[in-house]
């Protein structure tokens, strides 16, 4: 699996899986992939026809596969999604796992826009570990308040005592 970060792979290889996970047509792909109230992903087998410059076009098979999560930029796992989904099967579009097993498995009554890991682990996706919320409540989830707080506190002290009386 070339590309893959190794961290990325061993992780999502080591994980136990249980054997009544339910998995659910990926929103938006319905024939092309599955999620998996585990956080798993997987693509169907399907066929895409395939043109060539010159000559008859031709249909390619291909086989279902286990989608492998990459890293975000701040530590959300993501894939690619291509097919029948917002690029009319042009082109791939990345995906936050957590927000696709949110639209898969959790009721969202009340419209909310984000969703929230609540054990703070970004890479934990699992329907369990997430909820629907509004952006305060995501902010103010956890440690990360407390945390930042420190920060600041510490950075003011700082501040303080290097100025000149």
């Amino acid at each position: 699996m070339a590309g893959h970060t190794p961290a990325a792979l061993s992780k999502y290889k080591e994980r136990s899986f249980a054997m009544d996970e339910v998995w659910k047509p990926v929103v938006g792909f319905e024939n092309r992939y599955e999620v998996s109230d585990m956080g798993r992903l997987r693509s169907l087998p399907h066929e895409t026809e395939i043109y060539r410059r010159k000559g008859k076009p031709y249909t390619l098979k291909k086989r279902g596969a286990y989608l492998v999560p990459q890293p975000r930029q701040h530590g959300y796992m993501a894939v690619w999604l291509y097919g029948n989904g917002g690029n009319n099967g042009r082109a791939g579009k990345q995906y936050s796992v957590h927000r696709i097993v949110a639209e898969a498995f959790l009721p969202n009554p009340n419209g909310y826009s984000e969703v929230n890991h609540i054990n703070e682990d970004k890479t934990d996706n699992r329907a369990c570990n997430l909820e629907w919320c509004t952006h305060k409540e995501n902010s103010n989830h956890g440690t990360r308040g407390a945390r930042i707080g420190a920060k600041n506190r510490a950075n003011n002290e700082l501040r303080r005592t290097s100025q000149c009386k």
